[in-house]
């Protein structure tokens, strides 16, 4: 596990950091066969999947090109392509439309009972890009609905996320937190 952890960092500069990877598949060793969703498919999809063995885990997904990618790499996974309709730009304005957040998902996703869930798109770093509003206010709402579960909400760095967490996740229930990265654990 940790050469596959450190071959993704060397790969893939500027995004999860070993400490970050190691935190989030620890727990996911000790908690599978689980459910899994991860927002954002990419090159970690794959690890993900294999920790997770014979449990649930599932990728959403906006970028076509992403989707189409890892999809054709691992035929197996499953992946859901998703649409979203904000821009990063409205991310003050939409902080208190809770309505304007709700992510249209499959029921069967609604329904799951969540062990872990990770935030981590689709792609926010940019005024034109969807931001992860959704994707925060999604997580807190299915966590909420689940019996109990961990949040992990990657680039808490950038003032969106950590708006949306602020807001949207209860403060009580972070658990750990690196520059980038929160752990919650809500019950």
């Amino acid at each position: 596990m940790m050469d596959e952890i450190k071959k993704l960092v060397l790969n893939n500069p500027g995004q999860l950091t070993v400490e970050e990877y190691l935190n989030i598949a620890q727990e996911l060793k000790q908690l599978s066969p689980c459910n899994m969703l991860v927002f954002g498919a990419g090159r970690d999809s794959i690890l993900w999947d294999t920790l997770n063995k014979n449990g649930k885990t599932v990728f959403i997904e906006d970028n076509i090109e992403w989707y189409d990618l890892i999809l054709n790499q691992h035929k197996h996974l499953d992946i859901r392509l998703v649409q979203y309709n904000t821009k990063r730009r409205d991310y003050l304005k939409l902080l208190d439309t809770p309505q304007s957040l709700n992510l249209n998902l499959d029921f069967d996703l609604i329904e799951t009972n969540w062990d872990i869930i990770f935030v981590d798109g689709p792609l926010g770093n940019i005024d034109d890009s969807p931001g992860r509003m959704k994707s925060i206010y999604t997580a807190s709402f299915l966590a909420l609905s689940s019996d109990s579960t961990y949040v992990y909400v990657h680039d808490c760095n950038r003032d969106t996320e950590k708006i949306y967490c602020d807001r949207y996740l209860p403060k009580e229930s972070l658990v750990f937190t690196t520059f980038k990265l929160r752990k919650y654990y809500i019950t």
